[in-house]
């Protein structure tokens, strides 16, 4: 008796033990992980995730970014999304170019290193080393490159006169070519992260050269504190760009091809017999001749239709092509939609603006502005305001300058182009009752427009000047000319009035 219930109760315990072997397959949906974590676990329900490196300075090799920076400018080269990210962001942050203001007590000194200034940054040959571009026109390209490659760089120079110069690099000029092995892609940091010098290397001539980063801004697209070097606009969107460009490619050759075939002629059993009818006319010219003995060709007679006359177990088809299909749009959105947010611009700013509605397209304008705002602050600390005092304090050095009273000689406002919007003219209006209510200065409600108020106000005045003597010259009063204007006064009493 026991020895048959010790039988039994092996071969119970068997199965039992075998059974886990056979759920194995299915997925596990419990965690059992060593932390409460899921996303920490590995799960036989998704792939692998890989990441080799989680420090900021090695997680881009000197590989990974060369490849990176090789993909990024075939996708700005072929595709026109890329271009429209990277000309359509700088020509929204940079637009004409911001212009430097300065800013100090000094009033004199403002004016005459305004007017060196821009006689310097509007000329290429004397801004630029290369001779391409003014300071103005600098800025869009500079940005554009930042975005294309991940960064870009600006070396402070100098003319054979000694004037001040400005040379431009692009990321392929700094790398580990010919570099100490301490450097990350051509940057050398020290133990707290900051850049001490550069390796410039010119692969026509074979050499490299190292600059202290002093000497040179590093203006770049940084995901952490701790990078090197700046990653693409384009990092995250790669390969979901190269998808769209395949995929469209297939699309567009399968309609050339359904293009080229119009028609096919399908027999049933046997051969097929030689054309005839609508199938003859269509691949030969076939004549016919009138009572008069004149010929035509059987579009010219018929007018350009007829009627087929096939031989039995013939048949027409015609061929229909239905792409590109809207499913293939959609998902074509989809993924322009994740490219986009990856450069936190909306896709209706991007893409497809006629998809969005009022509401919609002024969220979106809301918060492009939101971003220009951001990067232009971002861009005037980095780049403008360094190469502005480099030039200032080279024009003071040389003696064409003179120091201002107060000190400071650094302190300068930037003017922005004017502010993007697409209610023109109810913005200017509430901007217009803003101002005339005091709510907002004169330099705020320049600023909206693009203009410095101290320009505006030097013109305003110089043109009442010219006015009232232009009508006094003329023998008439100014209110005859003009009509009244309520002064200065007047327009305060009223507002305090309201």
């Amino acid at each position: 008796m026991k020895r048959s219930f010790f039988k039994k109760f092996k071969k119970l315990s068997a199965g039992a033990a075998r059974e886990p072997q056979a759920q194995a397959a299915l997925p596990n949906r419990i965690s059992l992980g060593a932390n409460g974590y899921r996303a920490a676990e590995w799960s036989p329900d998704r792939a692998y995730v890989y990441f080799p490196e989680i420090d900021p300075r090695l997680e881009m090799t000197s590989y990974t970014h060369l490849q990176l920076l090789k993909k990024a400018r075939w996708l700005y080269t072929n595709i026109g999304l890329a271009r429209r990210i990277v000309n359509g962001l700088a020509g929204f942050v940079c637009g004409g170019g911001l212009r430097p203001i300065p800013d100090t007590s000094d009033i004199a000194f403002n004016e005459e290193a305004t007017r060196l200034f821009n006689a310097w940054a509007y000329t290429p040959g004397v801004f630029d080393v290369a001779g391409k571009f003014n300071f103005f026109t600098m800025q869009k390209k500079m940005y554009a490159h930042m975005l294309r490659d991940g960064d870009i760089f600006a070396v402070f120079a100098k003319a054979a006169s000694g004037a001040p110069q400005m040379a431009f690099y692009t990321a392929d000029k700094v790398g580990p070519y010919q570099c100490d092995k301490n450097t990350i892609n051509g940057v050398y940091l020290n133990a707290r992260g900051r850049a001490l010098w550069y390796n410039f290397y010119d692969k026509i001539t074979g050499k490299a050269k190292q600059l202290g980063a002093s000497n040179v801004i590093h203006f770049g697209n940084f995901d952490s504190f701790g990078a090197a070097r700046g990653t693409s606009a384009f990092v995250h969107a790669i390969n979901n760009m190269l998808d769209i460009t395949e995929t469209q490619d297939y699309v567009k050759l399968g309609i050339k091809a359904a293009s080229a075939v119009a028609y096919v002629v399908t027999t049933e059993g046997a051969r097929a017999a030689p054309a005839s009818g609508l199938a003859a006319a269509l691949t030969e010219k076939v004549e016919v001749k009138d009572s008069e003995g004149k010929s035509y060709t059987v579009d010219q007679f018929t007018g350009g239709g007829s009627i087929p006359q096939l031989p039995s177990g013939q048949d027409i088809k015609m061929i229909n092509d239905s792409r590109p299909h809207p499913n293939q749009q959609s998902f074509f959105d989809n993924l322009v939609r994740d490219i986009s947010w990856g450069v936190n611009i909306s896709p209706d700013i991007l893409w497809n603006i006629e998809k969005a509605g009022g509401v919609g397209i002024r969220y979106a304008m809301s918060e492009l502005q939101s971003f220009i705002n951001d990067e232009q602050t971002r861009f005037k600390t980095s780049v403008l305001w360094r190469i502005y005092c480099y030039f200032i304090a080279s024009k003071i050095e040389q003696g064409e300058l003179k120091a201002p009273k107060g000190g400071e000689w650094w302190r300068v406002n930037w003017l922005a182009p004017a502010r993007q919007t697409i209610d023109v003219g109810r913005e200017g209006k509430t901007y217009s009752d803003m101002r005339s209510k005091n709510h907002i200065t004169d330099d705020e409600f320049c600023r909206i427009r693009g203009k410095d108020w101290r320009s505006e106000a030097r013109q305003r005045i110089l043109e009442e000047k010219y006015k009232r003597e232009l009508c006094a010259e003329s023998g008439l009063s100014y209110a005859e000319v003009f009509g009244e204007k309520q002064n200065l006064t007047q327009t305060l009493e009223v507002n305090s009035n309201e």
